[in-house]
């Protein structure tokens, strides 16, 4: 197929159309580089998208023609004029690989540039966020136990049971979020809780919402459709 032209930076900002083809659209936009920088980048995608996990889903392959300027150019394309082509999946599957490199970035700036060769995280950072962090990790080690067994192998199998009533787990976790918030307003109502602190309860909070975050991702794992190469 022919290639598409480099777009203009308001073509970039309006995303609109720059490129047609009897099987193929382009679209304007920008696309991410190193140092917060972006360059001007044509997405070209089938005009049609190919039909995944019994029709409930569209999605597809799509070629991106990034034009970078020239601080950060792709290797091997240092002086060439010529746009980068990059392939991408189904762009949910693009989303999910910023999402984990934010992840990432997010933990390493966290543990205060913790590296492989580091043994402990820097002495200014390691105050009482990651001792809570440390009994966060000891109640829900505790309570996974409590739910897994040999023959049962799943230790969240407590909130897939809204599953079949429709409730996905990772929003049958954070139903139980709230749950906990009711415990916080009685507490902060009648100024004591009677089952258990307020220590416990926050606990369980955090560790819900990390769970739901967690149930959400296997979700999105689970409805994404392989990745084909073109």
């Amino acid at each position: 197929m022919n290639q598409p032209h480099e777009p203009t930076d308001d073509q970039c900002n309006s995303h609109v159309q720059v490129y047609e083809d009897e099987e193929k659209l382009g679209y304007a936009i920008w696309y991410p580089q190193m140092g917060g920088h972006v360059g001007k980048a044509v997405a070209v995608l089938d005009r049609e998208w190919t039909e995944y996990s019994h029709g409930s889903r569209q999605g597809g392959c799509i070629d991106v023609y990034v034009w970078h300027n020239g601080e950060f150019p792709f290797r091997g394309n240092e002086t060439s004029a010529k746009p980068a082509i990059i392939h991408h999946c189904d762009p949910e599957q693009f989303i999910l690989f910023g999402q984990k490199l934010h992840k990432l970035n997010t933990l390493h700036r966290y543990m205060g540039g913790l590296t492989s060769t580091d043994p402990e995280p820097k002495k200014e950072v390691r105050d009482e966020f990651y001792e809570i962090l440390d009994q966060m990790k000891e109640v829900h080690a505790k309570k996974a136990a409590d739910y897994g067994s040999r023959k049962r192998q799943d230790p969240l199998i407590n909130f897939r049971a809204g599953v079949p009533y429709g409730v996905p787990a990772w929003l049958y976790a954070l139903i139980r979020v709230h749950e906990k918030l009711v415990r916080v307003q009685s507490f902060v109502e009648n100024g004591e809780l009677v089952n258990e602190g307020m220590d416990e309860t926050l606990i369980d909070c955090a560790n819900l919402i990390i769970l739901s975050l967690q149930l959400y991702h296997q979700q999105i794992a689970q409805e994404l459709p392989p990745c084909t190469s073109q």
